[in-house]
C-alpha cells in the first residue's frame, strides 16, 4: 500500500511540474492556429470573377495544321530513341511518336519528312499541306516525327530542369538523323532514295540544321520561316508587328500608341491609377512598385496585335486580317484611346478580372507534371539555346518601353531555379549562333522562305548562301504560309515563291 501511495504521489507531481508547459504548448498552438487562419484568410482573392492573366504565349506560335478530309494511309507509330545522344554510358531509351504514310509512294520515289516544332504532331500534314501536294507529284514517301518533349514523345517521367536538361536543338538533331538511319536500314527501298526535310518556325531552323549537320543523309530541305539567329534581345519584332499594321491601315498603329501614351501620363497620379484599375477592371488595385505588374497590362495589347501579324492573311482583293482588326479597333466605343482599347481587348470587368501579377502569371508553366501544352518546355529552349524575348527596347512601335530584356529573363530564374541567369541566355545564344551559323549557314541545298511581315523574318535567311540555297521572300505574307495547298485567295507572290519551292525540291531528287 505505502509503495502504490509512492508512485500516485510521484504522477501528482509530474502533473504539476508539466501543466504550465502544457497550457502554454496549448496556448501556443491555438495562436499559430489563428495566424495561419488569418494569414489564409488575407491571402485569399477576395474577388470570385474569374481571373485573367499576362501569357507568354506569343513567344511560341503554333503551326496552324492544315484542314484535310482524308486520313488515307497514315499511320501511327513509334520510335525507340535514345535519351542522350552523346554520353555512350547512358543506356536509357524512351519511345517517340511518328506518322507514315506511303499511300502515294511509287517505287523509287523520294522520302519528304516534316519536322514537328515546339508543340505536338498533327498527322494532317502527311494529307494535307504543300510537302503533301509534292509528295503526291513525286511519288513520295511521307514521314512526320514528333519533337522531344512535345505532345506524347515524353523521354522523362516530368520536365522538371533536372530532367529539361536533355531538350535541346542538337539532341533533337540527332533524333532526326538516328530516325532516318534506321529507315533505311530497315526498309531498303527508302535507304536509296533521296530524303528532304521540311519544317516551319523552330521546325524551319531544325530542317536547316538538319541538311547543316547530315549533308550525307538528307538531300535538301525546305525552311520555312526559320528564325535561324538565336538573338536574347529581339524588338525588332514589334518594329515588323507596328510595320505591317501601318501596312494595312496606316491609323492603327497612331491608336495604339496614343492608347500607350494615356495609359503612362495616368500612372503618373493616384486618380489616374484609379481611372486604370477601373479601365483594365483590375481584380485588386494596381501595385505601382511591380514594375512588371505594370508591364504585364501592355502585354495584353502586344500579345493580341502580334498574333494578328504573325498569322496575318491577305487575299487577292487586299484585304487582311489585321485591317479587320484594326478597324474593329478604331470602331470600338470609348471616350478615349485607352478605353477604347481596353474594350477593343474584352476587358468588361463583370465576367471576369484581369490580375497582371507576374509571378502568377507563371504558376502554369511551373508544373512539372506533363499536364501542360508545351510552353514550360518552349521557354526552357528559349532560357538556354535561343532567347528570342520580344522587347519594346525600340522606339519604332506603338507599346511603350515597359517590357524589357529582364522581364523576360527573369522569368528563367523563377521557372528553373537561379542558376538561370540572363548571363546564362547569352552564353546558350552565342553557343546557338557558334555551332549553327547563325544567317549565314554553310550549307547547300536548303530553301530559306520568309514572309515579308512576318516578325520573325529578321532573324531569317534574307539573303541567298548560294546557288542552291536561296532565300525566298515573299511580300504581303507572314508566317509559314508556303507550307500550305494552294488557294485560289493566294496572292501571286505567294505563288511564285511555291514554284520556285518546287523547282528546288525537283532539283534534290532528280
Amino acid at each position: 500500500m505505502a509503495h502504490t501511495v509512492v508512485l500516485r504521489t510521484q504522477a501528482s507531481l509530474k502533473l504539476l511540474l508539466y501543466s504550465p508547459l502544457l497550457m502554454m504548448g496549448r496556448v501556443l498552438i491555438l495562436v499559430v492556429a489563428l495566424a495561419t487562419l488569418l494569414a489564409l484568410c488575407t491571402a485569399a482573392p477576395t474577388d470570385s470573377r474569374p481571373r485573367r492573366r499576362p501569357t507568354f504565349d506569343w513567344m511560341r506560335r503554333k503551326l496552324r495544321p492544315p484542314q484535310v478530309t482524308s486520313r488515307a494511309g497514315i499511320e501511327q507509330l513509334w520510335f525507340e530513341q535514345v535519351l542522350d545522344h552523346f554520353d555512350s554510358t547512358n543506356t536509357a531509351t524512351w519511345n517517340q511518336l511518328y506518322y507514315s504514310n506511303g499511300e502515294y509512294y511509287s517505287p523509287g520515289g523520294p522520302v519528304f519528312l516534316f519536322i514537328s516544332g515546339e508543340s505536338e504532331a498533327s498527322d494532317t500534314w502527311l494529307a494535307g499541306g504543300y510537302m503533301f501536294d509534292l509528295a503526291v507529284q513525286h511519288g513520295a514517301f511521307m514521314f512526320e516525327l514528333e519533337h522531344r518533349y512535345y505532345g506524347s514523345s515524353r523521354p522523362t517521367t516530368d520536365t522538371s530542369a533536372a530532367n529539361l536538361r536533355y531538350l535541346n536543338s542538337t539532341q533533337a538533331l540527332e533524333d532526326l538523323a538516328t530516325f532516318i538511319r534506321q529507315q533505311r536500314q530497315e526498309n531498303p527501298q527508302l535507304g536509296a532514295a533521296k530524303w528532304v526535310v521540311f519544317g516551319g518556325s523552330y521546325a524551319g531552323n531544325l530542317a536547316a540544321w538538319a541538311r547543316l549537320r547530315y549533308p550525307d543523309i538528307i538531300d535538301g530541305a525546305v525552311a520555312s520561316s526559320g528564325p535561324v539567329l538565336a538573338q536574347a534581345n529581339f524588338p525588332e519584332y514589334l518594329e515588323v508587328v507596328a510595320e505591317s499594321m501601318q501596312t494595312f491601315d496606316p491609323e492603327c498603329v497612331s491608336a495604339v500608341a496614343e492608347a500607350t501614351q494615356e495609359f503612362e501620363e495616368l500612372l503618373q497620379s493616384d486618380a489616374g491609377v484609379s481611372t486604370i484599375n477601373e479601365m483594365f477592371g483590375l481584380c485588386s488595385p494596381l501595385d505601382l512598385s511591380k514594375e512588371y505588374d505594370v508591364a504585364g497590362l501592355i502585354s495584353f495589347a502586344a500579345n493580341n496585335f502580334s498574333g494578328l501579324v504573325q498569322y496575318n492573311a491577305v487575299d487577292r482583293t487586299g484585304m487582311s486580317t489585321v485591317q479587320q482588326y484594326c478597324e474593329a479597333l478604331r470602331s470600338t466605343s470609348g471616350d478615349s484611346a485607352l478605353e477604347r482599347l481596353t474594350n477593343y481587348l474584352g476587358f468588361d470587368g463583370e465576367t471576369s478580372c484581369v490580375d497582371p501579377d507576374y509571378e502568377a502569371s507563371y504558376q502554369d508553366y511551373q508544373n512539372t507534371d506533363w499536364s501542360g501544352d508545351g510552353m514550360r518546355q518552349w521557354l526552357w529552349q528559349t532560357c538556354t539555346e535561343f532567347g528570342y524575348y520580344q522587347t519594346t527596347d525600340s522606339a519604332n512601335q506603338p507599346f511603350g518601353n515597359r517590357m524589357t530584356l529582364p522581364y523576360f529573363t527573369d522569368m528563367c530564374a523563377l521557372l528553373y531555379g537561379s542558376e538561370y541567369t540572363a548571363e546564362r541566355v547569352e552564353e546558350g545564344v552565342t553557343n546557338a549562333n557558334l555551332l549553327y551559323g547563325g544567317r549565314n549557314p554553310d550549307v547547300t541545298n536548303v530553301a530559306f522562305v520568309n514572309g515579308g511581315l512576318d516578325p520573325w523574318h529578321r532573324l531569317g535567311v534574307l539573303e541567298d548562301i548560294n546557288e542552291s540555297s536561296p532565300a525566298i521572300v515573299i511580300e504581303y505574307e507572314s508566317h509559314c504560309s508556303d507550307l500550305y495547298s494552294p488557294s485560289l485567295l493566294d496572292i501571286p507572290q505567294l505563288t511564285t515563291a511555291r514554284e520556285r519551292i518546287a523547282q528546288l525540291v525537283a532539283q534534290w531528287i532528280s
